[in-house]
């Protein structure tokens, strides 16, 4: 196991708890939004580096952290142009209170460890729009891991988290993966590098997208707002110009919105009160928007 996650290792082999909270709910959640389920805590597997293939010959690594129970919802998370997975940590942290729900932190082709291609080595900066729009395929490689026998688990139910162009990658792959009922865009735009992210959305009106963009970033906000509008989830605008997770840095509220949602459209409470009063740090990435 490497030490890609850091501090949140410690958060995982927490199991305790002194009883169950309040369902929590979810901005913009309707009348059909699944019963939530109860769980028992327990001791999850440790956290692990796995690595799959996509579609199109490409090796994808990625963090696999199990929750207790092998049927729990999973979350796959899809960091932003030019950095990682370890973008990801503090929200994994939170999903992993109670190790209740799994994740699937990827490292995005041509970034981090992601780099080995069916004809030679990737880089993202030599990316034309053809190859940002094969990132779908990371995601759609993700699911098929996860729904395999090499992951160890049998999710009851799949999740998807994107920011900036991961986003992008999250929207085009549930439009061809319907086991993608939930998902989370951060400053989601119209079309980065060309690839469309607005027709693709207009097929997942029956899903839940739950879109967060700062204001002063208009082609966020505004596809942000269309993504409220096509799902009957209401987007997410915080002030500032803040990309990606850095918006959470801004406005800690906002990422425990983004809790809140998947736990309350994946039915799976958190059993372990929030204590906001214990300081946690801000999402911080190396990425950059793209251009």
């Amino acid at each position: 196991m490497s030490l890609r996650f850091g501090p949140i290792l410690v958060v995982l082999a927490l199991v305790g708890c002194s009883g169950e909270a309040p369902a929590l709910h979810a901005p913009g959640a309707s009348a059909a939004t699944p019963p939530t389920t109860t769980i028992a805590q327990s001791e999850a597997p440790a956290a692990r580096d796995v690595t799959f293939t996509t579609s199109d010959g490409v090796t994808i690594s990625a963090t696999l952290a199990r929750a207790s129970r092998v049927d729990a919802p999973a979350v796959i998370l899809v960091h932003q142009i030019s950095s990682t997975r370890a973008e990801w940590a503090p929200l994994v942290e939170r999903l992993h209170v109670d190790a209740s729900i799994t994740t699937l932190a990827i490292d995005m082709r041509g970034h981090g460890q992601s780099t080995h291609g069916a004809h030679g080595t990737l880089d993202w900066q030599t990316f034309d729009d053809a190859a940002w729009a094969s990132a779908r395929l990371d995601v759609l490689a993700a699911v098929a891991y996860l729904a395999g026998p090499e992951s160890g688990v049998a999710p009851a139910a799949f999740a998807a988290v994107g920011s900036s162009m991961g986003s992008t990658a999250v929207i085009a792959a549930a439009a061809e993966e319907p086991r993608l009922t939930t998902l989370v865009t951060v400053s989601p735009g119209r079309a980065y590098h060309g690839v469309d992210a607005i027709t693709p959305a207009t097929t997942l009106t029956s899903r839940a997208i739950f879109a967060v963009a700062s204001q002063d970033e208009q082609d966020s906000a505004e596809t942000a707002g269309t993504f409220g509008r096509l799902t009957s989830v209401p987007a997410l605008i915080v002030p500032g110009d803040a990309h990606g997770v850095l918006i959470f840095g801004g406005d800690p509220s906002a990422l425990d919105q983004v809790e809140d949602f998947l736990r309350e459209r994946l039915a799976w409470v958190r059993l372990t009160p929030r204590q906001a009063a214990i300081a946690r740090p801000p999402l911080t990435s190396t990425g950059a928007p793209p251009t």
